[in-house]
């Protein structure tokens, strides 16, 4: 548990105001020199990073804690775990879709805990396997079931996204916009691991091909974009998992 020393509330509108007229730098370091408290997110302080500063964290976290980056997503992978399985009964029918970086990884890595807990659960990848990053290597091949390839949405009571986290620098396109807007259209729960596919994380995005979650659960610290208003619709309830990431890092 966090030790509240200070605090201060900050209006959302004017978060908003300020990354729409291109001054995120200055919302960065205005966020940056303060404490924060938002929403319920375990009543601690947090810490908003650009996405680079979200890298060299975890970096930091793999060299000096010191941690593999597949144990560093394991252990997020079993937070974003614990977290749902506190939700969600092992009767619901799960669909997990995974692209091929590191937030496929954290997909696949969920997929296989949830799997192990006796829950029902089926993985699609969105794109080639073959070039996948070395995570998402590693977990496809720790998958204990067969990838099922085309799924019916509708047959599905939840589904997890694990397309494209943090790291998406272009709008989605394609057969990719299409499977979002098929998810959209779902009756199923969706749940985003660290942030809906399509969204950007720290800068507006410019495009309608964006995952509307029900829930997002982020990992180590909340994005940027969480901030912005209109960002609700596609974010929905969100809420930090505990990773943690090395302590002298984000204290500095």
């Amino acid at each position: 548990r966090c030790k509240v020393r200070s605090c201060c509330f900050v209006n959302l509108s004017v978060i908003s105001e300020l990354a729409r007229g291109g001054m995120i730098a200055d919302l960065i370091a205005i966020l940056g020199s303060i404490d924060i408290v938002l929403g319920e997110v375990d009543r601690c302080l947090m810490k908003i990073l650009y996405v680079g500063q979200g890298k060299a964290l975890a970096a930091h976290t793999i060299k000096h804690e010191p941690i593999a980056s597949i144990d560093l997503m394991e252990r997020a992978s079993s937070a974003f775990v614990y977290w749902f399985t506190s939700r969600f009964g092992s009767d619901k029918r799960i669909l997990t879709y995974c692209g091929t970086g590191n937030n496929g990884g954290d997909g696949l890595a969920v997929a296989r805990l949830l799997a192990e807990k006796g829950y029902q659960v089926d993985v699609t990848i969105i794109g080639d396997s073959e070039t996948g990053s070395a995570d998402f290597t590693s977990n496809l091949h720790r998958l204990p079931f067969d990838l099922c390839n085309d799924p019916i949405i509708d047959d599905y009571d939840i589904v997890i996204d694990a397309i494209f986290g943090s790291g998406l620098t272009r709008p989605i396109e394609g057969f990719i916009a299409d499977i979002i807007t098929s998810i959209n259209e779902s009756a199923a729960i969706t749940i985003s691991i660290d942030i809906p596919s399509g969204l950007f994380a720290d800068k507006h995005t410019q495009s309608e091909n964006i995952i509307e979650a029900n829930h997002t659960e982020s990992f180590h610290l909340p994005k940027l974009v969480f901030m912005f208003p209109e960002a609700h619709q596609y974010v929905g309830d969100w809420c930090v998992v505990e990773c943690k990431s090395h302590r002298f890092a984000l204290s500095s």
